[in-house]
C-alpha cells in the first residue's frame, strides 16, 4: 500500500490601500476623480436647511423654523479613475414676507439628500402658512385661533426618511401672544410651541446628528428654532438643534422674539434658519464628504 500525498501550500496576501482613510470635504460643487485606487468609500451627504419664517411685520412671534437638510450616510462601491458629481445645496432663504423657499438638495453620484423645509410664517387670513416638507420638515407658524399642520421629512430615493418633522404653531386665541413651530432636525422633530404664560414661546429646533468622517465629531443639520412672543421671559427664546450648546447645534438657528431679524444657520452643516420679526433666517449650506475605506 501507499501513503496519500499531502496537499499543496497557499499563500494569501492583504493588500492595504495606501490612501485608507484618506478624507475628502466638498463644500461646493465639482467633480471627484477616483485617482486612488479607491473600491469603496463611507460618505456623508447633507443638503441645505430651510429659511426660517417671520411673523408678517406685527413684531409679536409666531414664525417657525426651517427644517434642517437631509442627511444621509453610508459605504458605496467606486471604480477607479471614474469621475463623480458632486452638488452641493445652498440654504433657503428666510421668509422677508408670506412664502418661505425651502433649500436645494446636495447629490453624490446617486446619492441625493433633499433639501430643508422652510418654515411657515405667521397668518392672520386663514390660509396656509407656507411651510413646506423637506429633508426634515419646516415648523409651522402661528395661525389666530388655530393650528397648522408642520412640514414633514421627505422620504427619498431609498424609502427611508433623511431626518424629522417640524413642530406646530399655537395661539392663545388672540393676535397677540404666538409663537412658531422649531423646524426639523436630522436627530428628532422640532418642537411643538407652548405656553410661557402669558405669551407662547417657539419649539426648539429637532436635534442634531453626530459624525466622525473627518475624524472629528461634528454635528450636523440641526433644526431651527420658531419664533417667540416678546412677552416671554429675556433669554429662554427658542434654541437651534435643541441645544444651548453651539458645538452641538448642527448648524440650526435659534429663534428670536418681537422685531428681531432671524439668525442664519451655520453654512456647511444643513442648519435650519430660525424665525424672525421682518424676515426670517437664511438656511445653512449643504456639504459632502467622503472617506475611503478600501
Amino acid at each position: 500500500l501507499v501513503g496519500g500525498s499531502g496537499g499543496s501550500g497557499v499563500v494569501f496576501i492583504k493588500y492595504k490601500n495606501k490612501n485608507a482613510n484618506r478624507t475628502f470635504e466638498f463644500t461646493g460643487s465639482t467633480i471627484w476623480k477616483n485617482d486612488f485606487n479607491a473600491n469603496e468609500i463611507e460618505y456623508l451627504v447633507v443638503a441645505g436647511g430651510g429659511g426660517g419664517g417671520n411673523d408678517n411685520g406685527f413684531n409679536v412671534g409666531g414664525g417657525a423654523g426651517g427644517g434642517a437638510g437631509g442627511l444621509r450616510t453610508g459605504t458605496l462601491s467606486v471604480t477607479n479613475n471614474r469621475s463623480y458629481t458632486i452638488s452641493v445645496g445652498a440654504g433657503g432663504d428666510g421668509s422677508p414676507s408670506h412664502p418661505t423657499n425651502g433649500s436645494q438638495g446636495t447629490t453624490f453620484d446617486s446619492i441625493v439628500s433633499i433639501g430643508g423645509g422652510g418654515g411657515g410664517s405667521r397668518s392672520t387670513q386663514g390660509g396656509t402658512s407656507a411651510v413646506r416638507n423637506g429633508g426634515s420638515g419646516g415648523g409651522s407658524g402661528q395661525r389666530d385661533s388655530s393650528t397648522e399642520v408642520a412640514g414633514e421629512a421627505i422620504q427619498g430615493d431609498t424609502g427611508v426618511s433623511q431626518g424629522h418633522d417640524g413642530g406646530e404653531g399655537y395661539d392663545n386665541g388672540t393676535t397677540t401672544a404666538s409663537g412658531g413651530g422649531g423646524g426639523g432636525g436630522a436627530g428628532s422633530n422640532g418642537q411643538n410651541s407652548f405656553l410661557v404664560s402669558p405669551a407662547f414661546r417657539g419649539g426648539n429646533g429637532g436635534g442634531a446628528l453626530a459624525s466622525d468622517i473627518t475624524g472629528s465629531t461634528v454635528y450636523y443639520a440641526g433644526g431651527g428654532g420658531g419664533g417667540s412672543h416678546p412677552a416671554v421671559t429675556p433669554g429662554s427664546g427658542s434654541l437651534g438643534g435643541n441645544t444651548a450648546t453651539p458645538s452641538l447645534k448642527g448648524g440650526g438657528a435659534d429663534g428670536v422674539s418681537g422685531s428681531n431679524p432671524g439668525v442664519a444657520g451655520t453654512d456647511n452643516t444643513g442648519g435650519g434658519g430660525g424665525a424672525g420679526g421682518p424676515v426670517g433666517g437664511k438656511g445653512g449650506s449643504g456639504i459632502v464628504v467622503i472617506k475611503i475605506t478600501g
